[in-house]
């Protein structure tokens, strides 16, 4: 047993020193520079791990199975942080690859301006290092959080598709959720659970105990990232929302997101609940209940029923307030005529991206670049 320990330590430290080796080649990056640094800060945290991980395989070679057992998943914890941070190093490979080319760096740079402008609109998460980089899909990769670094990713289908980069808002909407996790856990336990319990089905299979654990640990998080969504971005949010997590399957749900109805039910609600934008809503509403063929709240099934639904809308406003969107949701209507009427635009970059994608001219190339150009090169 000891033996191959001891070969998988020098496997994970092998690991550890090639990712300290590219990082060194990657601090000529100053735009990357504090993403770089704390790599290097978890990379060295991860050698001193596996220097006493080692030191102590050397000073107990005659302890029992239960002792190799234990350190057995610790030098997997320590192993798993290393292949992300190896992941991430390919990442940012792709990432300083694009940058470097003209065709690439201007939707780059203006992804960044984008993200730098959403916040400034949330105090919560000002003074956190976000880096929006290249990957298969929207995510959140917080590996660095404790460095206060945190990655945005976005596909590369869509890095040249403005109109869905609020897409990155729901990412932003873990952040926010995790800055208050606990107050929402509370309200969650003292106002949901009591419905989800008094409302389970007779010959419901899923224990109950188990349906209120993916609620808490997963569920939960996924439906307000998206009302962080929605209110940062408003309709336009929700309209790119429906056409990226589209599916044929959408009353079901997968143990780490609920079933797709629920969730676009839930933004809905939430944006109809605004007197201010009714007219730009129904349109949305309209749109997806032509899709699922009626009233939206009959295709809810439990343990998404519109009254748990509705009393998370409730949590949600009563701990965030008015949403962010109404502050400039008149700059966004204005800017949106002038791109219909292809006229010249300037804006912040958050009022640029939510204005095209209210826009009928969303999908058209030439008004893309017009508005990815307009945003990368403003000063």
């Amino acid at each position: 047993m000891s033996i191959l320990l001891f070969e998988e330590v020098h496997e994970v430290r092998s690991i550890y020193n090639i990712i300290k080796k590219y990082t060194t080649n990657m601090r000529k990056y100053t735009k990357l520079k504090k993403l770089i640094i704390a790599i290097e800060n978890e990379v060295e945290k991860g050698i001193n791990d596996i220097e006493w991980i080692k030191e102590l395989l050397q000073e107990n070679r005659e302890k029992n199975d239960r002792f190799y057992t234990e350190l057995s998943r610790i030098i997997y914890t320590v192993k798993y942080r290393a292949i992300v941070l190896s992941q991430l190093i390919n990442i940012i490979t792709t990432y300083t690859y694009l940058f470097n080319n003209d065709i690439y760096r201007e939707p780059l740079t203006a992804l960044e301006k984008l993200i730098n402008n959403a916040k400034q609109y949330l105090k919560d998460i000002s003074n956190i290092n976000l880096y929006v980089l290249v990957e298969y899909g929207y995510l959140e990769i917080n590996i660095l959080e404790k460095h206060n670094v945190i990655i945005l990713c976005i596909p590369s289908y869509d890095l040249f598709k403005p109109w869905k980069w609020s897409l990155l808002f729901h990412e932003l909407g873990h952040l926010l959720f995790n800055k208050r996790r606990d107050e929402y856990i509370i309200k969650f336990r003292e106002e949901i659970q009591p419905l989800i319990k008094q409302q389970k089905p007779r010959g419901y299979k899923e224990k109950t105990s188990r349906l209120l654990s993916v609620w808490e640990q997963h569920w939960l998080t996924e439906f307000i990232s998206d009302l962080y969504g929605v209110a940062l971005g408003g309709p336009a949010y929700t309209y790119a929302f429906i056409i990226e997590v589209f599916n044929s399957e959408s009353s079901i749900p997968t143990t780490t997101h609920p079933s797709l109805d629920s969730r676009i039910y839930l933004q809905l609600e939430y944006l109809q609940s605004i007197r201010e934008i009714r007219k730009l809503t129904e349109r949305i509403y309209t749109l997806w209940s032509l899709y699922r063929g009626g009233d939206l709240a009959e295709k809810l099934g439990y343990p998404f029923s519109a009254d748990i639904l509705n009393k998370l809308k409730e949590i949600f406003t009563e701990i965030t307030g008015k949403p962010v969107f109404l502050n400039y949701i008149d700059k966004i209507i204005e800017l949106r005529e002038k791109i219909d009427k292809d006229e010249n635009i300037v804006g912040e970059p958050l009022h640029l991206v939510l204005a095209l994608s209210l826009s009928d001219k969303r999908r058209e190339d030439p008004v893309q670049k017009k508005i990815i150009k307009a945003i990368a090169e403003d000063q």
